[in-house]
C-alpha cells in the first residue's frame, strides 16, 4: 500500500503543477515507449519468439508461489536457489488477478517506462526542468533499456524505478521513503547490495549524517550474506555460479586472491576489445558524461566489474538483461556529470548547444546499434505464421496437468503446471552452469521437441551430445503422436521413434528412387521417396555411410517457383540429432522420414547440404546445381 501511495504521490505532483509542455511531453514519450514494447512483447509471445527459458522460469515460479510452493521444476531446485528475487513474492497478488505470462511482459514494460517519472523529478532536483525532460527521453530510448525489455522477463527490471526513487528521497533527506525503496531494491536480486553499499560510500563523501552512511552499509552487507547463505541452502550445489568466474579460480578465496594480486590480468581483461565495445555501447549514448562524476559513477563499478570479470559473453553486451542494474546508476552519474559541466561559465551560457550535441550523439548511437530503426523488421519478424499455428495446435493436445519436457520456445506456453522440464538439460546432459548430471524424472508423460530449436541445439552443442539423445529415446517408450516441420509430439507409450528415423542393416527390401549424391566422400544419399498431399510433403531419405566422418552434416530443402526464386527453405538435421553423421560407422544405412508444410508458389523441390559445425564447404558429387543442390521433384 505504501508503494501505491508513493506512486500516487508522483502522479499528483504532475497533475498539481501548471500545465506545461515538459509534463505533457514526459507522459507522451512514456506512453509511446509503453505502447511500442507492449505491442512487440505480446506479438513476440504469440509467435513463440521467446527462445530462452527466463520468462518460463519466472512465470512458473510465481505460479507455484500462488499454489504454495517455491520449487521450480525447470531449474530442478527451489526458485530461491537460483536468485534471491524476493520481489516476485510482492507482485504475486497482482499476478493472481492477471494470471498469464503476458502479464509479466506488460508489467516489465510498464515499470521500465514508468521509471522515467522519478528520474524526471530527480533531474529537476539537480538541474533545471528542460534538462529533466531531455534526460528522461534519453532514458526511455536508451538502446540498452530497449534490449533489456525485449529479452525475456527478469525481476531486475524493477531496479531502475526503485533506485531512482531511492536517490530522489536521498536528495530530499526523507529517510523513511529512502529506506523503503532501498529494501525494495535489495529484493530485486542478491547482487543489489553491491550498489546499496556504494550508496553508503557516496553518502560518506557527500558528508551526510551517519544514518545515511551506516544503514545502507549494514543492511546491504547483512542482506548479501543472508542471500548467499539462502541460495546455497536451496541450491544444494546444483547450479554452480562460481563457474562463471572460473578463469580466476575455483573458489571464492582463490578468485579474490587472483584478482587482487594479478592486476595486470585484470587490466588486460578490462582493455580487451569485447569489454571496450561493451563500455562504449553503455557510455557513448550518454556522451561519456557519467565519467565526469567519479563519485556517483562508482555506484555502477561493482556491477561493471561483475560483468567484465565474467566468462559469459552475454554479460558483456547490451543485448541481454544484465544491464538492468547498471542503467539507473549510469543515469544518476549522467545527471551529476552535467551538473559538473554547468559549473563552468562557457557550458552554462551554451546549454542549448550542449543539449543539441547530446541529443545528436544519442540519435547517432541509436542508429548504430539501437533497435528503433529496425522496428518494422521486428514487428514483421514476430508475426504469426504457419509454424506458430502448428505449435499452438500441437500444445492444445496436451492435458493441462500433464508432466512435459519441451524445447525452449514452448516453455512459456506450458508454465502453468507443476512439472515442466527444459529439453536442453536432456540434450546437454548437465544442469545449467553445473557439472552435476541431469536426470529427467521418469514420470514425464509428454515431450514436445523442435529439432531445429536454435538455443538448445546450437547453444548447447557438443559432438557427443547425440548419446544423450539416444539415451532419452532408448530409455523411454516414446510414442510419436505428431511430426511435421521437424517439430514432434511424443507421449509415453509404445516406442515408435523408428517411424522418424532408424538404422538399417541394409537397403534390401526397401523401394525408393535412386539418386546417388556423395557428400565429402563420407556419406551418400542413396535414394528417396517423395509424396505430396495438398500442401503437405513427405520425403523419405535413405543414407549410406561410406567412411566415418567428424562432420555433422545437415540438409536443407528449397522450394522454388518457376522463375527459380526461393519460396521456402527448411533446414533439417540428418537423423534428427539422434543419429547424426558423426556417429555413423562405415557401412551403416539410415532411413528417415521428413514431413513439411509447403507454401503456395513452390513448384520444384531441391535438397542441399552443409556442415552444422561450420567447418567449411562440403564436397558434393552427383547431379547438382551450381549451389550444390540436388533436384528431388516437381510439386503440385
Amino acid at each position: 500500500m505504501q508503494g501505491l501511495y508513493l506512486f500516487g504521490y508522483f502522479i499528483m505532483k504532475l497533475r498539481e503543477s501548471k500545465f506545461n509542455y515538459n509534463n505533457f511531453l514526459l507522459w507522451f514519450f512514456i506512453s509511446i515507449y509503453i505502447f511500442i514494447f507492449s505491442f512487440i512483447s505480446v506479438r513476440k509471445y504469440f509467435s513463440f519468439g521467446y527462445y530462452d527459458f527466463d520468462l518460463a522460469v519466472h512465470d512458473l515460479a510465481i505460479w507455484n508461489i500462488l499454489h504454495g510452493s517455491i520449487y521450480n521444476s525447470i531449474l530442478g531446485i527451489p526458485y530461491l536457489g537460483n536468485h534471491m528475487n524476493l520481489i516476485m513474492f510482492a507482485i504475486t497478488p497482482l499476478y493472481a488477478i492477471f494470471n498469464h505470462p503476458i502479464f509479466l511482459l506488460l508489467l516489465q514494460t510498464f515499470i521500465l517506462g514508468l521509471a522515467a517519472v522519478p528520474l524526471f523529478y530527480l533531474c529537476k532536483r539537480l538541474l533545471e526542468k528542460n534538462w529533466a525532460l531531455i534526460i528522461s527521453i534519453i532514458y526511455l530510448f536508451y538502446p540498452a533499456l530497449a534490449y533489456t525489455n525485449l529479452y525475456e522477463f527478469h525481476p531486475t527490471v524493477f531496479a531502475p524505478f526503485f533506485i531512482f526513487c531511492m536517490f530522489y528521497y536521498y536528495l530530499n533527506e526523507d529517510f523513511k521513503k529512502f529506506l523503503f525503496f532501498l529494501i525494495l531494491t535489495l529484493f530485486c536480486q542478491e547482487n543489489m547490495p553491491l550498489a546499496i553499499f556504494m550508496f553508503g560510500v557516496v553518502a560518506f563523501f557527500q558528508k551526510k549524517r551517519k544514518k545515511w552512511i551506516i544503514v545502507p552499509a549494514v543492511l546491504s552487507a547483512a542482506y548479501f550474506i543472508f542471500s548467499l547463505k539462502a541460495i546455497s541452502h536451496f541450491n544444494n550445489n546444483t547450479i554452480q555460479f562460481i563457474s562463471i568466474y572460473s578463469r580466476w579460480g575455483n573458489t571464492p578465496q582463490e578468485i579474490a586472491k587472483n584478482i587482487l594480486l594479478r592486476p595486470n590480468l585484470v587490466l588486460r581483461n578490462i582493455f580487451s576489445p569485447q569489454v571496450l565495445i561493451y563500455l562504449v555501447q553503455l557510455l557513448l549514448p550518454l556522451s561519456f558524461i557519467p565519467l565526469l562524476s567519479p563519485l556517483t559513477f562508482s555506484l555502477a563499478i561493482p556491477f561493471l566489474l561483475q560483468h567484465i570479470l565474467s566468462n559469459r559473453i552475454s554479460e558483456l553486451t547490451i543485448y541481454y538483461h544484465y544491464v538492468a542494474e547498471v542503467m539507473p546508476l549510469l543515469f544518476i552519474s549522467f545527471i551529476y556529470g552535467i551538473k559538473f559541466l554547468l559549473r563552468y561559465k562557457f557550458f552554462e551560457l551554451n546549454q542549448r548547444v550542449i543539449k543539441v550535441i547530446f541529443l545528436a550523439m544519442f540519435c547517432l548511437t541509436n542508429l548504430l546499434w539501437g533497435p528503433y530503426i529496425h522496428l518494422p523488421q521486428l514487428i514483421s519478424k514476430y508475426r504469426i505464421d504457419f509454424l506458430d499455428r502448428q505449435k499452438k495446435n500441437l500444445l492444445q493436445r496436451l492435458p493441462r496437468k500433464a508432466s512435459v519436457v519441451a524445447t525452449f520456445e514452448f516453455l512459456p506456453h506450458l508454465s502453468h503446471r507443476r512439472n515442466l522440464f527444459s529439453f536442453h538439460h536432456v540434450y546437454y546432459g548437465f544442469y545449467t552452469l553445473s557439472n552435476k548430471k541431469y536426470v529427467l524424472p521418469e514420470d514425464v508423460e509428454y515431450a514436445v521437441i523442435d529439432f531445429n530449436d536454435f538455443l538448445t541445439f546450437r547453444g548447447f552443442y557438443h559432438p557427443q551430445n547425440y548419446r544423450n539423445m539416444q539415451s532419452f529415446f532408448q530409455a523411454n517408450n516414446w510414442e510419436l503422436l505428431e511430426l511435421e516441420n521437424d517439430i514432434a509430439l511424443f507421449k509415453k507409450g509404445k516406442n515408435s521413434v523408428s517411424e522418424m528415423c532408424s538404422l538399417l542393416g541394409s537397403l534390401s527390401g526397401e523401394t525408393f528412387r535412386q539418386i546417388k549424391i556423395e557428400i565429402n566422400k563420407s556419406i551418400e544419399l542413396a535414394g528417396y521417396n517423395l509424396t505430396q498431399k495438398e500442401n503437405k510433403i513427405e520425403v523419405v531419405l535413405y543414407w549410406h555411410c561410406l567412411e566415418e566422418t567428424a562432420a555433422d552434416i545437415n540438409i536443407f530443402f528449397d522450394s522454388l517457383d518457376d522463375a527459380g526464386a526461393l519460396t521456402m527453405r527448411m533446414v533439417h538435421p540428418i537423423g534428427y540429432r539422434i543419429y547424426p553423421t558423426n556417429s555413423w560407422r562405415k557401412g551403416n544405412f539410415l532411413k528417415e522420414k521428413i514431413i513439411m508444410t509447403m507454401p503456395d508458389g513452390g513448384h520444384k523441390l531441391k535438397i542441399g547440404f552443409f556442415d552444422f559445425t561450420g567447418r567449411g564447404p562440403l564436397e558434393i558429387r552427383g547431379t547438382v546445381d551450381n549451389l550444390g543442390r540436388a533436384f528431388l521433384g516437381d510439386l503440385k
